[in-house]
């Protein structure tokens, strides 16, 4: 089985090396990049790594942090953050995960094995939602669906037509504001829910 790649960028040789010999010993194959630069992207794609290591410094340039979010939200590619500081600001700011360099070996990999499995997870679950919404899409009846509160989080092409709405313009709005049921028989329309999900009933 091939390990996992870690990508460590890091310009502080003394602390890229240290690391470096962590994530070794703990059986990861490690690559580096020394900076953020504008071929930086391109770099990524090319060494494919399963996680980036990511030095916190380098979050005081706004392009820095900018690329460290098409890493993470592009690429899929989960990054966490090489601190000396626990209550580093930047990384407060940004809301990242950090590692510190001080962590022991059982630290490191419990904290890079739980980032890798969630992103494993957050993509395989774009994956099936993907797969199921392109099968409600492609249903021959129109299909709404919404939260328990009545507010709609998709609704098909087939709903688009019936409804006159299109699914930008109806998701989180209330499913009663957009499919309107009308009594044959009284002229009166007919509730949904019993409730709006806005507190009247």
């Amino acid at each position: 089985m091939t390990p996992p790649k870690i990508l460590v960028i890091e310009d502080e040789s003394i602390i890229h090396i240290e690391i470096e010999q962590k994530l070794q010993k703990l059986g990861y194959y490690v690559s580096k990049i020394t900076d953020l630069k504008d071929d930086t992207i391109q770099k990524i794609c090319e060494a494919n790594p399963t996680l980036v290591l990511l030095g916190s410094y380098l979050l005081q340039s706004k392009k820095n942090a900018e690329i460290a979010d098409v890493i993470q939200k592009k690429l899929n590619i989960p990054v966490l953050y090489l601190t000396s500081d626990s209550k580093d600001k930047k990384l407060d700011q940004y809301d990242k995960t950090c590692i510190l360099n001080n962590y022991d070996d059982k630290e490191l990999y419990t904290t890079i094995e739980i980032a890798i499995h969630q992103q494993q997870f957050k993509v395989r679950t774009q994956q099936e939602r993907r797969k199921w919404l392109t099968a409600i899409n492609s249903m021959g009846s129109a299909v709404i669906i919404t939260d328990v509160h009545g507010k709609i989080e998709v609704i098909n092409s087939m709903a688009e037509t019936l409804t006159g709405w299109y699914q930008s313009e109806a998701l989180a709005i209330n499913v009663e504001e957009v499919l309107k049921i009308i009594d044959s028989h009284t002229g009166e329309k007919n509730r949904l829910f019993g409730s709006t999900g806005n507190g009247d009933r």
